[in-house]
C-alpha cells in the first residue's frame, strides 16, 4: 500500500469548476498511461466491479485558490495526493514523473516540482477521520434509479461497511471477521454536496467520522477510500492525528530545478 504526493506548479492560473472530479481523474489516468497494459486494464474492465478492482483514490487539490462564479482559480503551486493498495499504480506514476514532469490539468500546462510519499501506521483500535473529498453511498433499484443515503440514516453506515468488507475481500482474499463500526461525530453538521460527474448527479457528504476496525481494515479505508466511486474522486479520507513519516522520492532532474 502506497501513496504519492505531488507538488504541482501551473504555468498560468488553473481554473476548475466546483465539480472537477473528472478533471483530476483525467490527470491520474494520464500519469498511469506510462504503463499501457495497466492503463488498459483500469479503463476497459467490464466485470461490473470496476471501481473496486481499481483500488485507488485521490485527493482534492491542496492550495490557495480564488472562488468566483462557481469556479476555483489556483494561481500558484498546489499539492495532490494519490493512494492505492496496488503498488504498481503508484510505482507507475512515480516512473512517469521521473521520465517527464510536465502534465496537463484541465487544459493547463503544469510542472511537477516535487514528489514525496506519505507513510502511515494504524492502531488496532480505531481512527478519527475527516473527508477530504465527499463520501457517497447508494443502491440502484430495479428501475435503474439510484437511492443515495446521508449520514443521518442507518443505511449509510451499513453500505459504507459493506463496501469496506468487499474491498478487504478483494485485497486479502478472505472475508473480514473483525470489529467494524463507523460513526459520524456530528451527523447534523455534515455538508451535503451535489456533484456532477460525466453528466450524472452524485449526492455526497463531507464530515468527520470515527472508524473502529483492525489496523488492516483501517489501512483499506485510508488507501482505497470510503464509500463508492473512489477512483472517480470521492471518499478520500484524512487521518486526524496519528503517525506520519514523509520521505522524498526520486524524481527527474528537471523536476528538481
Amino acid at each position: 500500500m502506497k501513496s504519492i504526493v505531488l507538488t504541482i506548479e501551473p504555468e498560468r492560473d488553473l481554473v476548475l469548476p466546483l465539480s472537477h472530479q473528472h478533471a483530476l481523474q483525467g490527470l491520474v489516468y494520464d500519469l498511469i498511461r506510462h504503463d499501457p497494459a495497466l492503463s488498459s486494464e483500469l479503463h476497459n474492465d467490464k466485470s461490473g466491479k470496476t471501481d473496486a478492482l481499481k483500488l485507488f483514490c485521490f485527493s482534492d487539490l491542496y492550495g490557495t485558490y480564488r472562488y468566483s462564479d462557481r469556479m476555483r482559480t489556483y494561481p500558484g503551486p498546489f499539492r495532490f495526493e494519490i493512494r492505492s493498495v496496488r503498488d504498481v499504480i503508484i510505482d507507475t506514476i512515480a516512473e512517469r514523473i521521473r521520465h517527464d514532469p510536465i502534465i496537463t490539468v484541465s487544459g493547463c500546462a503544469c510542472r511537477i516540482v516535487n514528489v514525496s510519499s506519505d507513510a502511515r501506521s494504524f492502531p488496532e483500535t480505531g481512527l478519527h477521520i475527516r473527508m477530504n473529498t465527499p463520501v457517497s453511498v447508494y443502491y440502484t433499484d430495479r428501475d435503474g434509479k439510484r437511492r443515495y443515503f446521508s449520514p443521518e440514516e442507518d443505511e449509510f453506515y451499513r453500505l459504507v461497511s459493506k463496501n469496506l468488507e468487499k474491498k478487504y475481500l478483494l485485497i486479502y482474499g478472505q472475508e473480514y471477521d473483525g470489529a467494524l463500526r463507523i460513526a459520524c461525530l456530528s451527523p447534523g453538521s455534515c455538508r451535503h454536496v451535489v456533484a456532477r460527474y460525466k453528466g450524472k448527479i452524485i449526492n455526497a457528504y463531507y464530515g468527520e467520522f470515527y472508524l473502529e476496525a483492525s489496523a488492516r481494515m483501517l489501512a483499506v479505508a485510508y488507501y482505497c477510500g470510503l464509500g463508492s466511486k473512489n477512483a472517480s474522486g470521492f471518499g478520500f479520507v484524512e487521518q486526524k492525528g496519528g503517525n506520519r513519516a514523509r520521505a522524498v522520492l526520486p524524481s527527474s532532474p528537471d523536476a528538481q530545478d
